[in-house]
C-alpha cells in the first residue's frame, strides 16, 4: 500500500517534469508530450528499482527524502535548478573561485534562457446572464523571447454564448494567397475571398467555419477588416482564411445588431482579466546530470550529519547507499530529456526566406536583365512598395529613361521576384563579399550560435542595446526578474567574445536598473583587465512629469566600454575630439545670416548653436573672414557625453526627432544616430565589420552602413519587418535623416535578410517514437540517438545505397546556400538554383548532397544526443 510521501512523489515528479499544460498549436505542446510519453514509461521502472532496493519498512523515509529534495529543484516548466529555495532547506552551491575573491550568483546562473510567456489557457465567465468563452486552442506560441500582445477574434455571438479567440497579435500576410489566387492587389485579394467564402477557390486555400452572420457587417471597408488571413506552417502551404471580427467597435456593432447586451466596457473588463494569466519563465539547464547529483550529495551530508544521533552502522549505510542509487537513478533519467532539450537547443539552425535587397545602380551593366525584372509580375509590387516608403511618389517617378532610373539607388527586394532571384544576384561576382551587411530574424543567442563558424573572429565592433531589467522592456515573472536578465544576458555575452578581432571593441548600454550587475557580469566576461570606460550619456534637456519626483531627475544612461585584448584594441584617437571656433557674441546674428546665406545651409541644418559658441563644419568655417576669428581648438570628448556647450547628442525622444524614427519607432528607440555615429566613428576601423544582436529599430545597422562598415544585426520580435527592414532599405535609398543631414554618408549598395529556424520550429517537428522493446531493457538502453527527430528531410535512394538530404521536406522555404555556408563557414562566392560555389572554389550541387559526402550536415537534422 503506497504512502502519502509516495503519492506526493510520484505526483510532484510528474507535474513538474512534464510541465504545467499548454494549450494552443506550437513545438511546446509537442514538447509536453514527449515528456509524457518518457515519464510514463520510466515511472514503473523506478517503481521497480525501489522495490528492489528498499525495504518496505524505510518506503516511507526514501519517499520523503525524494519529495523534499526534488521539491527544491524542478520548477513549474520542468527545468532543473535552484527553483524552490527556502532559507530552512539548507541548500548550497559553490559561488567562490581559486583565482577570484569576489563572485555573483543568481539562481538561474547554469541555465540556457529560452523565454518568458504567458500561459494562455481556455476561460469561461459570465457577464450580464452571458457565457463568455475564450478558446486558446489555436494560439501560436512565440518562437523566442518576442513581445506579442494577444487579440481577440468574435467567432460566435447569441443571446446565450459569446465566443473568443486568442491569437497573437499578426499582420495579415498575403504573399502566398496573391500567388494561388493570381491577384496583386489586396482589397481586391480580401473582396474576392468575401465574395466567394467557402467556396473552393483554390485546393490549398481553407476558409474556416465560424458562426458569425457576414450580412450584420455592412460596409466594405468594414467587412474588409473582419478577414484573417494566415499561412498555415503545414506541407501543402496552406492559406487559412477566417471571417471573425477583432475589432471592438465592429463587435460592439455586431452584438449591438444582435440583440446581445454588452457594452464597451464590458467587454474592456473581460479582455483585462484574461490577459491577466501567469507568465512562465522557459530556461534549459547545461549540466542537469552534474548539478542534481552534487547538489543530492550535499542533502545527504546535511541529512545525516545533522542529527547527531545518526548511528553509522552496516545496516544504515547500506541503506543510505540503496536511497543514493534511487536518486541517482532518478536523477538520470530526468536529466537525459534535458540534455536531448538542451542538444535541440545548441544544434546549428536552418536558414529560411532568404531574400536580397540592391541598389538599382548594381544593374547599370546589365540592362537586359533590368528589364526582364521590369516585364516581371513582382515589378508592380516592387513599385507599390516604393510608393508606400515614400521613396517614389507615383508610378510615373519609374516610367522615365532607364538609364536615368538605374543611376538612382531605389533598393529592389528579391522578394517580389522568385522567378528571377538567381538571375538578379549574377550581378555579383562575389556575392557575400560584396554585400555590406545581414540582417538575421532570430532569437539572437540562436543567431550569435548558428553564424559563430562564419562570422566569429571577424567583429571590430559589437554594440547592444538590451533591454533594461524594466516591465515596459522585458517580459518575465516578477519573482524572477533579476535572475531571468542576469542568464538572458550572461549567455549572449559569452557568445560575444568569439566574434570579436584581437582588436575588437565592446559597448554595452545600460540604464540604472541593470548596469550594476552588467558592469560584474562583463569584468566576469572580458575580465577587468579589458574594461576601458564607463561612458555617461546624458539624455539632455527634460521637463515634464520626469521632472516631478522628489530626488534628482534622472537624465543619462550608461555605456560600458570593453575590449577584447586591452593591450591591442582599436581605438580612433586622433579623431576623438570636437572642432570648435569661439566668435564675438556680438557678431552671433550676423555669422548665422552668413551661413545660411554665404554657405547655403538652410537654417533647419544648423545642428548647435550654445550662447557665443557655434559648432560648424571645418568647411564652412573657412568661408568667413580669418580676423573674425577670435579662438579656434578641439574640445577633447570625456566620458561624460552630450554634457557641456560643444556637443549635441540628445535623445530622440526628447528632441522628437521625428525623421529618425520607424513606423514604430517611437515606440522602441531613442537613441540617435549621432550616438551611434560617435561608438562606431571612433572604435572601428573604416570598412570594419560591426555587430548588433539586440538592433531594435536598426539604429546600429543604419549607421554602420552610412558611415561604410559592413555590418550584422539580428532581432526576433514582431516589428522586424515593420521597423529594421524598412529603415535599411531607407538607408540603401539614401533618405536624408539622422546624420545624414550634415554630414556625406554612404548610400546605395547591397544585404541579405533571411530567418533562422528556431528552437520552437525544431521542437514542433521533431520525431520521437519509444522503441518496443521489453520494459526494464528498453529503460536501461534507450538512448535519444534511437529517435528520427528531423530525418525526415533524408530520402533513401536504395537503388544507389544513398540517404540524399532534402531540406525542403522540413521547410519549403530553406535556403541551402545559406545554411550550408553557416555551418561550415565559408563565404558564398555564387548562388545558383542548383548549386552554391563557395569563396575557397568548392562547391555543393544540391541534388548530390548526401550524409556520406557531406556529414557536416548531419547535426541540423540528427544531432549529437545522449
Amino acid at each position: 500500500m503506497s504512502n502519502i510521501y509516495e503519492q506526493r512523489f510520484f505526483s510532484a515528479l510528474k507535474d513538474t517534469f512534464i510541465g504545467h499544460p499548454i494549450k494552443g498549436k506550437s513545438g511546446y505542446v509537442n514538447l509536453m508530450d514527449i515528456k509524457a510519453q518518457y515519464f510514463a514509461e520510466i515511472e514503473p521502472y523506478i517503481k521497480a528499482e525501489i522495490d528492489k532496493q528498499i525495504e518496505a519498512k524505510f518506503r516511507e523515509e526514501l519517499f520523503e527524502k525524494l519529495y523534499n529534495f526534488f521539491d527544491c529543484y524542478l520548477n513549474e516548466t520542468g527545468t532543473v535548478f535552484f527553483a524552490n529555495s527556502q532559507i530552512h532547506k539548507n541548500l548550497y552551491e559553490k559561488v567562490y573561485s581559486d583565482r577570484d575573491d569576489v563572485a555573483l550568483f543568481w539562481k538561474t546562473q547554469k541555465l540556457y534562457y529560452v523565454k518568458s510567456e504567458a500561459n494562455y489557457e481556455d476561460l469561461q465567465t459570465e457577464v450580464n446572464g452571458i457565457k463568455i468563452l475564450f478558446d486558446a486552442s489555436e494560439i501560436k506560441h512565440a518562437k523566442g523571447n518576442e513581445k506579442k500582445a494577444i487579440q481577440f477574434y468574435l467567432v460566435k455571438a447569441t443571446k446565450e454564448e459569446v465566443v473568443f479567440k486568442i491569437r497573437y497579435q499578426e499582420s495579415n500576410k498575403y504573399d502566398r494567397l496573391k500567388e494561388y489566387l493570381e491577384i496583386e492587389k489586396n482589397n481586391d485579394l480580401i473582396d474576392k475571398c468575401l465574395d466567394e467564402y467557402g467556396s473552393d477557390l483554390h485546393p490549398n486555400l481553407i476558409f474556416a467555419k465560424t458562426d458569425i452572420d457576414r450580412s450584420v457587417i455592412d460596409k466594405k471597408t468594414d467587412n474588409r477588416k473582419c478577414l484573417f488571413i494566415e499561412n498555415l506552417d503545414d506541407a501543402l502551404s496552406s492559406v487559412k482564411v477566417e471571417y471573425s471580427i477583432n475589432d471592438l467597435s465592429l463587435m460592439l456593432t455586431y452584438l449591438h445588431k444582435k440583440g446581445i447586451i454588452l457594452y464597451d466596457e464590458d467587454l474592456k473588463k473581460i479582455f483585462s482579466i484574461y490577459k491577466r494569466q501567469n507568465e512562465i519563465d522557459y530556461f534549459i539547464h547545461k549540466d542537469a546530470e552534474g548539478f542534481l547529483k552534487e547538489q543530492f550529495d550535499i542533502y545527504v551530508y546535511n541529512w545525516l550529519f545533522n542529527d547527531i544521533d545518526t548511528d553509522f552502522d552496516a545496516p544504515t549505510v547500506e541503506r543510505i547507499q540503496n536511497i543514493k542509487k534511487i536518486a541517482y537513478k532518478v536523477i538520470e533519467y530526468i536529466s537525459r530529456f534535458e540534455d536531448e532539450l538542451k542538444a535541440i537547443w545548441e544544434k546549428p539552425k536552418f536558414v529560411r526566406n532568404c531574400n536580397y535587397v540592391l541598389s538599382l545602380d548594381k544593374f547599370a551593366d546589365n540592362i537586359p536583365l533590368f528589364e526582364r525584372i521590369m516585364r516581371c509580375n513582382g515589378w508592380n509590387n516592387q513599385v507599390e512598395e516604393w510608393i508606400n516608403f515614400k521613396f517614389i511618389d507615383s508610378e510615373a517617378d519609374v516610367q522615365i529613361d532607364i538609364s536615368t532610373l538605374l543611376n538612382s539607388c531605389l533598393p529592389l527586394d528579391t522578394k517580389h521576384f522568385q522567378e528571377l532571384k538567381f538571375d538578379i544576384l549574377s550581378v555579383f561576382k562575389n556575392l557575400d563579399y560584396e554585400l555590406d551587411g545581414v540582417l538575421v530574424k532570430s532569437d539572437n543567442w540562436q543567431g550569435l550560435k548558428s553564424l559563430e563558424t562564419k562570422y566569429g573572429g571577424k567583429a571590430d565592433l559589437i554594440y547592444i542595446d538590451p533591454p533594461f531589467n524594466t516591465g515596459s522592456d522585458f517580459k518575465y515573472k516578477d519573482k524572477y526578474r533579476d535572475s531571468t536578465w542576469l542568464t538572458l544576458m550572461e549567455n549572449r555575452l559569452t557568445l560575444s567574445v568569439p566574434y570579436l578581432k584581437n582588436s575588437g571593441n565592446f559597448f554595452l548600454h545600460l540604464d540604472r536598473n541593470a548596469q550594476h550587475y552588467g558592469k560584474v557580469l562583463l569584468d566576469e566576461t572580458f575580465g577587468p583587465q579589458n574594461f576601458i570606460n564607463e561612458i555617461i550619456w546624458r539624455m539632455g534637456w527634460v521637463s515634464g512629469y520626469k521632472t516631478q519626483v522628489d530626488a534628482f531627475v534622472r537624465n543619462h544612461d550608461t555605456i560600458f566600454f570593453y575590449a577584447k585584448n586591452s593591450r591591442c584594441t582599436f581605438f580612433n584617437k586622433q579623431n576623438s575630439n570636437i572642432p570648435y571656433t569661439t566668435l564675438a557674441f556680438d557678431d552671433y546674428v550676423t555669422y548665422i545670416n552668413n551661413i545660411i546665406n554665404k554657405a547655403g545651409v538652410p537654417a533647419d541644418e544648423i545642428r548647435s548653436i550654445n550662447l557665443n559658441i557655434i559648432k560648424w563644419n571645418k568647411e564652412v568655417v573657412r568661408l568667413f573672414p580669418s580676423n573674425k576669428v577670435l579662438k579656434k581648438g578641439n574640445y577633447h570628448i570625456e566620458d561624460t557625453w552630450n554634457c557641456n556647450v560643444y556637443e549635441s547628442i540628445d535623445s530622440n525622444k526628447i528632441k522628437r526627432n521625428v525623421s529618425e524614427y520607424t513606423p514604430n519607432g517611437s515606440e522602441i528607440t531613442q537613441k540617435p544616430e549621432e550616438l551611434l555615429e560617435r561608438i562606431i566613428s571612433l572604435s572601428s576601423p573604416k570598412n570594419g565589420f560591426v555587430i548588433d544582436y539586440f538592433s531594435g529599430s536598426g539604429t546600429t545597422i543604419a549607421v554602420a552602413h552610412k558611415l561604410g562598415r559592413k555590418w550584422l544585426g539580428i532581432e526576433i520580435n514582431t516589428y522586424f519587418e515593420s521597423d529594421v527592414l524598412w529603415r535599411a532599405k531607407n538607408v540603401i535609398f539614401g533618405k536624408k535623416v539622422g546624420i545624414s543631414k550634415f554630414t556625406d554618408t554612404k548610400k546605395g549598395g547591397a544585404f541579405k535578410y533571411f530567418e533562422l529556424e528556431q528552437y520552437e520550429d525544431t521542437l514542433s517537428r521533431a520525431k520521437y517514437q519509444w522503441q518496443n522493446k521489453e520494459g526494464r531493457k528498453q529503460v536501461e538502453q534507450y538512448s535519444f540517438l534511437q529517435d528520427q527527430k528531423l530525418l525526415d528531410a533524408i530520402e533513401i535512394e536504395y537503388k544507389n545505397k544513398n540517404a540524399k538530404v532534402v531540406f525542403e521536406n522540413l521547410y519549403p522555404d530553406a535556403d541551402i546556400a545559406e545554411t550550408l555556408s553557416n555551418v561550415s563557414g565559408k563565404h558564398i562566392k555564387q548562388k545558383f538554383e542548383d548549386k552554391v560555389i563557395f569563396e575557397d572554389g568548392s562547391e555543393v550541387v544540391y541534388a548530390d548532397m548526401t550524409f556520406e559526402k557531406y556529414p557536416l550536415i548531419k547535426p541540423l537534422i540528427w544531432w549529437n544526443s545522449k
